[in-house]
């Protein structure tokens, strides 16, 4: 609120996103989620996205809940209706499963900013989506 930001992104442990909403007004509001029942209540509380996950184990963040794996994933893609954000143990290296079982949006964070090199890391991890993409759209032909 201080600085007007566009929006703020919860845990389950924070304020429920009703509280949030009556603190925030028309703003953004998303919620990290680990199952199905998360999603449901975090869609049917308000929230404007959500982010599934972690679908692999991460060590991103202190006491972070087990992986939720990728039926999870799958859940989310065949079943949430607004936006939501795969994350969680995501890498270069199984970023393109996690394309394939349909997530639109996908965050990387230890991938990127414990790179060597972030342009290159982030250039290939660009390219692997672009091809991924390509594949995609030519199976659905």
């Amino acid at each position: 609120m201080m600085v007007d930001a566009d929006g703020v992104h919860i845990g389950q442990d924070d304020f429920p996103i009703t509280e949030v909403r009556n603190l925030i007004g028309n703003k953004i509001i998303g919620l990290s989620t680990h199952s199905p029942k998360q999603a449901e209540l975090a869609i049917a509380s308000g929230a404007d996205y959500i982010g599934v996950g972690p679908i692999f184990s991460t060590q991103t963040k202190e006491n972070v809940c087990n992986a939720v794996g990728l039926e999870y994933l799958d859940y989310a893609v065949e079943n949430v209706k607004i936006p939501f954000i795969a994350i969680g143990g995501i890498k270069e290296h199984n970023i393109s499963e996690i394309i394939r079982r349909g997530a639109k949006r996908i965050c990387l964070v230890t991938e990127i900013v414990g790179a060597d090199d972030i342009q290159e890391k982030i250039k290939r991890i660009n390219e692997k989506i672009s091809k991924e993409s390509r594949l995609l759209c030519q199976d659905n032909l």
